[in-house]
């Protein structure tokens, strides 16, 4: 277990939470903490937890959560907590679930869910919570929700729901929140399904495939 209240600590190299299978690990980031490694994996092979709360901040390369088959990892940010990383996937071959209730998530490049075939992604997204990305990717090869019931989530490049042929992707917008991405596919090669039921989703262009679905 790390708990790390207030300070800086710089890893040069991997921070690894749950690296063989059966173990846990787990990291807590709050108060005045500031955290940055090269790349943060939580969930490799066995189960990892990273809990982030207050006026702190993260820095990464690279983020996985849930990054090998049979890992099991879980992200909750909240409060104030900044997370600032180049790529973040979300289950990328074993299961990952993000949830943010606060605080703000910047990604200057991809995030993605559900990267391989028998991988599964989840990010809730509420609150006050303030998510950016260059892309998003639900369901690239495996399977990926994107649930958002508050906060915003703005993509200035393009969303895809089921990217390829064995890709299954859902957003579900309510709520009050706020979504918007350049250019949005609903079912790219694979089978997705965008539901609304509140909010406001804002897009340049959208284009709903044979396999997808806008409810």
């Amino acid at each position: 277990m790390v708990h790390q209240s207030d300070g800086a600590c710089d890893i040069n190299g991997p921070l690894s939470l749950g690296y063989y299978s059966g173990a846990e690990g787990t990291c807590s980031l709050s108060g005045a903490g500031q955290l940055s490694a090269d790349t943060i994996q939580v969930g490799v092979r066995g189960d990892g937890t990273f809990t982030q709360t207050g006026e702190t901040s993260t820095a990464s390369t690279y983020l996985y959560v849930g990054s090998s088959a049979g890992g099991v990892g879980t992200y909750d940010l909240s409060g104030l907590g900044s997370l600032a990383a180049k790529l973040v996937h979300v289950g990328y071959r074993g299961q990952g679930a993000f949830t943010q209730t606060g605080g703000t998530v910047a990604v200057n490049g991809d995030l993605r869910l559900g990267h391989d075939a028998t991988a599964r992604g989840s990010y809730e997204l509420g609150g006050t919570g303030a998510a950016s990305a260059k892309a998003l990717y639900v369901g690239q090869l495996g399977s990926g929700t994107f649930t958002q019931t508050g906060g915003t989530n703005t993509v200035s490049g393009n969303l895809y729901l089921g990217y390829y042929a064995t890709g299954v992707g859902t957003y579900e917008l309510s709520g009050t929140g706020e979504f918007s991405a350049d250019r949005q596919y609903v079912g790219y090669s694979g089978t997705g399904t965008f539901i609304q039921s509140g909010g406001v989703n804002t897009a340049t262009y959208l284009e709903v495939r044979s396999t997808g679905r806008y409810e």
